[in-house]
């Protein structure tokens, strides 16, 4: 089971329903967690399930290479790459309608996850519409720098895959 949440939100609701001292929680804290149920467990480690079965190299290597397996394998090849397809086709059609790329982006601003997105979206965009291509690049990093827009997102998630092995 996967879980994703945004931390920071999560530990200062926390500590407002505790009447805690709001302590310093980083901002735009995300934490993913892999909760792995008893029947992986299972698969993995047999009926060796205790601590000190577990707590060893062997199977500790078994438990990185299954997050791997569902992090890298069935998440990000199967539903991140889905999700940012869709966003991208979804830009296509804002673009389409709008015309305008500024127009476009206040619109769906929830479709952008990352710049590379925008980029491969307007790229598509511009060849339907026969026009140039040229300063596709430099346009885009001035609509990143005037709307904030995420940046290295799809990038940290490469590097990720790449380091997993």
């Amino acid at each position: 089971m996967l879980k994703a949440y945004d931390k920071t939100r999560e530990q200062e609701t926390r500590n407002k329903k505790e009447n805690k001292h709001n302590e310093s929680v980083p901002k735009g804290l995300f934490r993913i967690e892999i909760i792995m149920q008893d029947r992986i467990i299972k698969k993995l480690f047999g009926d060796k399930t205790s601590f000190s079965d577990i707590l060893t190299k062997d199977s500790l290597i078994a438990i990185i290479q299954e997050y791997k397996r569902i992090f890298c394998d069935e998440l990000i090849e199967h539903d991140v790459k889905t999700y940012l397809s869709g966003c991208k086709w979804k830009l296509i059609e804002s673009l389409t309608q709008t015309d305008n790329v500024a127009e476009t982006i206040a619109k769906e601003r929830e479709l952008i996850p990352d710049v590379e997105v925008l980029k491969k979206a307007m790229s598509k965009y511009l060849k339907l519409r026969h026009k140039p291509t040229s300063n596709l690049s430099r346009d885009i990093k001035a609509y990143a720098e005037r709307y904030a827009l995420p940046q290295d997102t799809i990038l940290t998630l490469h590097d990720f895959k790449e380091s997993c092995g």
